[in-house]
């Protein structure tokens, strides 16, 4: 009877220790509403993952914020993009979820402007643009959304989109993601008037554009209607060299992926944004003093296209 009696007691006692010493959130995470007050998490290696609810499905989803990409990570991935846009192992040449034409999935859709084939909430999903970029987001709410300048306010666009602008936002959140959680913002950098001399414009181009830059061409600069997305490459005597989808619209190719040159004259206007995780190299060097432009003594320099300084050993 007393060795009965022991063990009630023992249990007994393990019931309240457990109840009253350890706390519920020490076993059972809570999820708290990220909001705008909602602090998040930082991990040591500077890479935050906070949990955000996904409206479309109710579900909990992760999303974190990119490492770092500098002009070597970006000049790899923009090689890779051409290559996927220009000569894919499947030979594709449309930008679809099959990899064929809009006109074909859908006889609508020039006129529309969209299909189920070319919206962002299902390219993101397509097999074979999984397979050939290797990475995808996981959620159209981590793309990065195009900015536009007019009447001195900034607009973007929503991560539901379609065609050009879908081409160009995927396309963005590919050479600056690491993750496919990774959610991408970006900045407006510049709105250049394609209706000034060339020299101007190139020397806009020169100082604000970069390589892998989302571009959003338009036709008056205090209108938020645009009429084209791309990816900047580069420029020549004629115009921007561009990587982009459904180029023409309904009077061409209905979302067929192209590397070309966009005149200067086809729009009145470009919007310049870039990923906000990019960053400008730094390059030591060693044994040796630099001076910047400033006048200042560094053994090290980030380094832009058109920057200007001295090297003294």
């Amino acid at each position: 009877m007393g060795q009965i009696i022991k063990k009630a007691l023992c249990s007994l006692l393990a019931v309240l220790m457990i109840t009253s010493a350890v706390p519920v959130n020490a076993i059972a995470l809570e999820l708290e509403p990220v909001g705008e007050n909602a602090a998040s998490p930082e991990s040591e290696d500077s890479v935050s993952d906070i949990i955000v609810d996904a409206p479309e499905t109710g579900e909990y989803e992760t999303q974190s914020t990119p490492k770092d990409v500098n002009d070597s990570i970006l000049a790899e991935r923009v090689a890779l993009l051409r290559t996927f846009v220009k000569n894919n192992s499947y030979g594709y040449k449309y930008f679809t979820t099959t990899g064929k034409s809009c006109d074909n999935a859908d006889p609508g859709h020039p006129g529309d402007w969209e299909c189920a084939k070319c919206e962002t909430t299902n390219l993101i999903k397509a097999a074979w643009i999984k397979n050939e970029l290797e990475i995808m987001p996981s959620s159209t709410s981590l793309l990065p959304a195009p900015k536009y300048k007019y009447s001195g306010e900034i607009g973007s666009f929503y991560p539901k989109t379609w065609s050009c602008i879908g081409f160009t936002m995927i396309a963005h959140w590919f050479l600056y993601a690491q993750k496919t959680s990774d959610n991408i913002d970006v900045e407006h950098e510049r709105t250049i008037d394609l209706t000034k001399k060339k020299s101007e414009i190139q020397a806009e181009l020169d100082k604000y554009a970069k390589p892998g830059d989302m571009l959003i061409f338009r036709n008056s600069a205090s209108s938020s209607s645009y009429s084209h997305g791309a990816i900047y490459l580069g420029y020549n005597s004629s115009g921007i060299l561009v990587l982009d989808s459904n180029w023409g619209g309904s009077s061409g190719p209905t979302c067929e992926m192209q590397e070309h040159t966009m005149k200067y004259s086809s729009y009145k206007c470009v919007d310049i944004s870039r990923a906000t995780n990019y960053t400008e190299e730094t390059i030591p060097v060693f044994g040796a003093e630099i001076i910047d432009p400033e006048g200042n003594v560094t053994d090290s320099i980030k380094i832009q296209k058109g920057d200007t300084f001295q090297l003294g050993i």
